[in-house]
């Protein structure tokens, strides 16, 4: 409201008639006297407002104030800028002077009881005033726009004292809170009142104050519900090792053990798990065994709270219909519903920094004064972010943009700058942050004892280390396998966009236009939640950060998500035109349905979610991951127990890629046991049923109905699509053929895998194993036919594509073994075995560079990987780079010290004059075998040149018999040299050459001729 039009017209409004006021009335301004009417009706106050043509308002208490205060009240209110606020006149006579904290847990009593507010009609008609809210109107208004969303208050100062003499006694305030909260709201809307005048402006009040009821009411309800559904959802892929983190930091605060400080498998070290200490401290002093139970509990309360809170920032934003909607669209948000149920890391961390947001606003909502509460709430929003990862830190520079952000907008950007004019606010601000900071810091690294030993480096030493965190686990995205660490710039985004319902997604669309077409109309508060959205984004997207399982690392950027999409469409319901607003609804409601369909369809699942735009579960099962956190196998061990009757007389075998969780479920069953498999191992295990859940299952399989396998008594499904299943086996003669395998009976085995593939032809992991032994037995054309039958079943399956190429490799069909270390890249671009067969062909084909140049791709994924130094090693010796070749063996030999390693270093170290070394080696393995060809001929070849002539010739004697070998005649040949026999040389490399025309060391001396060789 610019100053121009307050002058023009203010509405004097009286609350009670009027009787012999004066009539001159001061000032440049064009007075409008009213008065409310006698036990005034909201009807009645709201048609006043709306029958005058002013845009301000001053609403007095009657026969209290003059004229000319009056006009000081308004000159005031003017000159000190707050056009955009409620002016008040604090009816103790004590003034609140500068700025500071204050101690208000409930409404600010000197706002409330002020006899005088002065502020724009637009907020007026925003109040509640009838009598059957308060007696008096002045405090019904008060009351109300004290409630109000987005109203802030500033006081005026006056020249007149007040005294407390003149004004009414004061009216209960726990009566008008009752009256406000819930005898109004809900008086409104059972009468129907709500719903005949839900289009109409007059009905503005009311209906925003049922809005704000109701969503206090679905708050509790979630309060309520959650924690009593979160018994049906299963124990996710994390919880086993986090509660025995959790277990550890106990034991460090009541024990002393240091266990805690250092995890170097999980690096939960390097996690703050708030939440999850106080569940395992619960379960500990209540003696409690259902310990993921009491997780969940907790987890569905973290989340019911973040609803609350999400609640509360739309409220904030765009009141009753706002905060009403937010909560509705996070409750029905599947993804952060399910999430809530069960995963104890990532819901307090969103909730946290949600918390943060809001309260972050909220604190300078009563500048210069900040309200004690709020300065608490943000200490424990921080507190319980930063308590859970270490990203939280991010919340305190944004506490300090926003502080900046609303000093500049107080002061104006210009006057900004003179730190010495404004230092009290700004000492004020900084004495409020430093409390924040401190504290909240401090509360955060409470049960977080890796922090605790180095309070001021190790938060940052965790933030480093996970920003940076370069170990990659397999996911799905896109219908790609690829390493998380490797992942597209558009995985966040997009998840998002396919993740989220299609009310988010349009409304979060819809704010971004909004906030192009109607800028002036953002706020301060506005842009905040657009930043704490799309930061995260934007730093996940420029660090390239790590990400698995689906959406959960991006949780806490869903609710301010929610919250902006929540505003769009409450602004789109504020347009006058009925029908536009009967449109939205119609819309928003067939849009919130959809979720709501899914929610209670596929319970508890709820977090597999795909949206209508990328085709639901139909388009992306077996393109991204689904039930990455194996919530479903409860559903599947809860079938089983219900179901299959187990043995008297033995422990039925359960076999399981998740056998924390499975233990779980049957811990009380004795005669239950439980083992691990991976799912494309578990035929070669003993068991008698299989639990398996879809993580890691071949897309082609999901898509092609190959999983669950044939064997399937029971699988829970999202839309009709597997989550997980109950399989019973139905022989275990493919288990013979395993065990078999393990005694080295090659025959027995394949024999027994013939007979099980007759039976049971679709396990994919038994012809892979049969082309395996078909390998080993250099049947390599039954191998390749074996490699065939398995991709048929799984085209991507690492071990048949790789005896596949191994099959080629030998037979000496080099592109076929090239084309299929191309289709395992093409599964996974990071696989070493990929890349090691890839650089053996090259090696085959002697094309030594492509293949060096594979393997330094290998090694840079996975420096120590034994078989890719040892053919580089092979590569450099081939090639008589016999130092470089020492390394990479040398190297080798760490991992995989097998004799024929040992030997090739031997001979290398002989080559580059390392005798002493490799005098060592050749002891070494002429002690394990003393007949070993190769070992003698290094042994030779170290006499020769220490020019130990009579010792290589016993050697030479022992070596007699042998005529097959190119390198032994070198050596013959070499000899021969040294006694000055330069013929019998030369025959002797003629020899070598026969056998091995490539020979590079006899081409080398029959290139030097009868000159010194040694």
């Amino acid at each position: 409201m610019s100053t121009k039009s307050i002058k023009e017209k203010i509405l004097l409004l009286y609350d009670s008639p009027v009787k012999g006021r004066e009539e001159s009335k001061p000032g440049n301004y064009e007075w409008e006297v009213r008065s409310l009417p006698e036990s005034v009706t909201q009807q009645e106050y709201i048609q006043l407002l709306h029958s005058t043509e002013a845009e301000t308002v001053l609403l007095v208490k009657n026969g209290l104030f003059s004229w000319s205060t009056i006009a000081d009240v308004v000159g005031n209110y003017l000159n000190e800028k707050h056009s955009h606020c409620v002016g008040y006149v604090n009816n103790s006579g004590k003034q609140r002077k500068g700025s500071g904290i204050l101690n208000l847990w409930k409404a600010d009593e000197k706002v409330i009881e002020s006899p005088l507010f002065l502020g724009p009609k637009s907020f007026f008609l925003k109040t509640y005033a009838g009598q059957d809210l308060c007696a008096e109107p002045m405090k019904a208004v008060g009351y109300s726009l004290y409630k109000t969303a987005g109203i802030k208050f500033c006081p005026i100062k006056t020249k007149t004292d007040i005294g407390k003499n003149l004004l009414p006694p004061k009216e209960n305030n726990r009566k008008l809170f009752w009256n406000y909260a819930f005898r109004i709201p809900f008086t409104y809307l059972f009468s129907g009142k709500f719903f005949k005048e839900f289009f109409q402006a007059s009905g503005k009040a009311p209906r925003e104050m049922t809005f704000r009821a109701l969503l206090f009411l679905s708050v509790a309800f979630a309060f309520v519900f959650m924690p009593y559904i979160s018994q049906d959802y299963g124990i996710t892929g994390d919880e086993p090792v986090d509660s025995r983190h959790a277990a550890y930091v106990l034991d460090y605060f009541t024990k002393g053990d240091p266990a805690a400080l250092h995890q170097p498998k999980t690096a939960l070290h390097l996690y703050g798990i708030s939440m999850q200490v106080m569940a395992a401290a619960i379960c500990d002093v209540f003696h409690l065994d259902n310990y993921y139970e009491v997780r969940h509990v907790i987890c569905a309360l973290n989340g019911a709270l973040g609803i609350l809170f999400a609640g509360l920032l739309g409220w904030r934003l765009g009141g009753g219909v706002c905060g009403l909607l937010s909560v509705l669209l996070l409750f029905f948000t599947p993804r952060y519903f399910g999430h809530s149920m069960n995963n104890l890391k990532d819901i307090p961390f969103a909730v946290g920094y949600l918390m943060a947001v809001y309260y972050t606003i909220r604190l300078f909502d009563y500048y210069p004064f900040f309200r004690l509460r709020h300065m608490i709430g943000l200490i424990l929003g921080i507190a319980l972010a930063l308590g859970t990862r270490s990203g939280g830190l991010i919340l305190y520079p944004m506490l300090l943009m926003y502080g900046g952000l609303y000093y500049i907008s107080v002061y104006g950007l210009k006057e900004s700058y003179k730190i010495g004019k404004y230092r009290k606010p700004l000492g004020t601000i900084l004495q409020v942050f430093i409390v924040v900071i401190v504290i909240s810091y401090i509360l955060a690294i409470l049960l977080w004892p890796f922090a605790l030993q180095k309070p001021l480096t190790n938060v940052l030493f965790s933030l480093q280390k996970f920003t940076n965190y370069s170990i990659g686990l397999r996911t799905i995205f896109d219908g790609e396998q690829m390493m998380s660490n490797m992942l597209p710039w558009k995985y966040a985004p997009k998840y998002l966009w396919i993740g989220m319902p299609l009310i988010t997604v349009f409304g979060c669309i819809g704010v971004g236009i909004y906030m192009l077409v109607k800028r002036k109309a953002f706020t301060l508060p506005l842009y905040f939640v657009c930043f704490a959205f799309l930061f995260p984004l934007f730093w996940i997207i420029y660090k390239n950060s790590n990400l698995y399982g689906g959406i959960r690392h991006m949780l806490f950027v869903i609710p301010p998500m929610v919250i902006l999409a929540a505003f769009f469409w409450t602004k789109l319901l504020e347009y006058r035109n009925k029908y536009l607003q009967i449109g939205v609804l119609i819309g928003m409601g067939g849009l919130l349905a959809l979720p709501v369909i899914h929610f209670f369809r596929n319970h508890p699942n709820q977090y597999v979610y795909f949206n209508e735009l990328a085709g639901g579960l139909k388009k992306c099962y077996g393109n991204y991951e689904t039930d990455y956190y194996f919530n479903s196998l409860k559903a599947s061990a809860d079938w089983f127990k219900k179901n299959v009757p187990l043995a008297a007389d033995r422990k039925t075998i359960i076999v399981t890629q998740f056998p924390d969780g499975v233990s779980y479920y049957f811990r009380k069953d004795t005669n239950v046991k439980v083992i691990y498999s991976r799912y494309y191992e578990k035929y070669s295990k003993n068991w008698d049923y299989a639990l398996l859940g879809n993580v890691y299952v071949n897309r082609f399989q999901l898509q092609h109905g190959l999983y669950p396998p044939v064997e399937n008594l029971y699988s829970p499904a999202v839309d009709g699509y597997p989550m997980s299943c109950v399989v019973k086996r139905p022989t275990k003669k493919d288990l013979q053929g395993f065990e078999l395998e393990k005694e080295n009976k090659i025959s027995e085995a394949l024999q027994a895998f013939e007979e099980y593939t007759a039976e049971e032809p679709g396990s994919e992991e038994v012809w892979a194993r049969m082309s395996k032994l078909y390998y080993v037995d250099k049947q390599y054309e039954k191998a390749l036919k074996s490699a065939e039958k398995a991709l048929s079943l799984h085209p991507a399956l690492n071990e048949a594509l790789y005896m596949q190429a191994m099959s080629h490799i030998k037979q000496g069909n080099y592109p076929a073994a090239l084309s299929a270390t191309e289709r395992m890249l093409a599964q996974n671009s990071v696989s070493v075995d990929a890349y090691y067969l890839k650089a053996l062909v090259y090696f085959s084909m002697k094309n030594y560079q492509a293949a060096i140049n594979d393997l330094n791709k290998l090694l840079n994924i996975r420096p120590n990987y034994p078989k890719a130094l040892l053919l580089a090693a092979d590569i450099m010796h081939i090639n008589g780079d016999y130092r470089q070749a020492a390394d990479l063996y040398n190297q080798a030999v760490k991992y995989i010290p097998d004799i024929s390693a040992l030997t090739h270093l031997a001979d290398c170290l002989c080559r580059i004059k390392n005798y002493a070394q490799a005098e060592q080696i050749v002891r070494k393995v002429l002690k394990a075998e003393p007949n070993y060809l190769a070992i003698l001929k290094v042994e030779l070849r170290l006499r020769l040149m220490q020019r130990n002539y009579t010792e290589a010739a016993r050697l030479l004697k022992r070596l007699e018999g042998i005529d097959t070998d190119a390198e032994l005649y070198v050596l013959r040949a070499l000899y021969m040299q040294t006694v000055n026999k330069p013929g019998n040389a030369m025959a002797l490399l003629d020899k070598a050459l026969q056998l091995e025309p490539e020979n590079r060391e006899a081409l080398f001396y029959k290139k030097k001729g009868n000159s010194a060789w040694i």
